[in-house]
């Protein structure tokens, strides 16, 4: 069975370092998990530079000297170069590249990562029995009637991403409105990337949503028609998207919580 120290170090391209001549040492760290830390001599009176890495995920590389550093995250590979060690990332669309050449610093390049557009599943063909005012949700859309025709409606599963606001209607003279913020991961396998939907619902079909009393971080599963728009803010065009729910959410899974561990007497 593999050791703490054997695994830490055959990460990331860290057992690469070690045939080259470097020596990178199995390393503890409270937050993260056991990684291996590299120490990259320098001459004279200059620190050394340190580089300690940890799996993750994401994997992080914290580099930098013992008084300075500076954080790495979603660290995909670690090898030597000819002066010193090249640290590859790519987190949140961006890829960079750090290395990290003794008696001369760091040096850091970046790129933005070419990603397909994201296509919305289209819904299937599902009516609603729940609601008086028809199947759809058309009754619920709060768009112009030529916005309405050319809605598309979608199917996503996602995150909700901050606490519903729910408005019963009295007091505003209106109907029930619910809204919250959905973040859809559209490739699984980087969840730091992600797509944010403003989610709305109105009339019967807000009441039913409340009731479900959905918390943050909670996976659920939602079909509604979908409306892009772009708005001027300050830091220039953004696009915003706007998703009115057609049914109550399909699929729901409680939130995940971290538990604290009871004392131990």
């Amino acid at each position: 069975m593999a050791t703490k120290q054997e695994t830490a170090l055959a990460t990331l391209g860290l057992l690469a370092l070690q045939k080259k001549g470097f020596a990178p040492v199995f390393c503890q760290h409270e937050r993260y998990k056991d990684g291996a830390r590299i120490v990259l001599e320098q001459q004279g009176a200059a620190p050394h530079l340190v580089i300690e890495v940890f799996p993750g995920p994401p994997s992080v590389a914290v580099v930098g000297t013992e008084i300075t550093r500076q954080y790495i995250r979603g660290v995909r590979d670690v090898s030597p170069t000819s002066h010193g060690v090249q640290i590859m990332a790519e987190y949140k669309g961006r890829r960079g590249i750090t290395e990290v050449i003794p008696n001369e610093g760091i040096l850091y390049t970046e790129e933005t990562i070419p990603r397909p557009a994201f296509i919305p599943p289209r819904a299937p063909d599902l009516t609603d029995t729940g609601t008086s005012k028809g199947i759809d949700g058309y009754q619920q859309m709060q768009f112009a009637a030529a916005e309405t025709e050319k809605a598309e409606k979608v199917q996503l599963t996602g995150f909700v991403g901050s606490p519903p606001f729910y408005g019963p209607g009295k007091k505003q003279g209106g109907g029930p409105a619910f809204h919250f913020t959905f973040y859809v991961h559209p490739d699984p396998q980087r969840p730091e990337e992600s797509i944010d939907y403003n989610v709305h619902a109105y009339n019967s079909l807000a009441t039913r949503f409340a009731q479900k009393k959905l918390k943050v971080g909670q996976e659920i599963t939602i079909i509604g028609f979908l409306r892009e728009r772009e708005v001027e803010t300050p830091k220039g065009k953004q696009l915003t998207r706007h998703l009115n729910a057609a049914l109550p959410p399909l699929s729901e899974k409680k939130a995940v919580t971290k538990r604290r561990s009871a004392p131990s007497s």
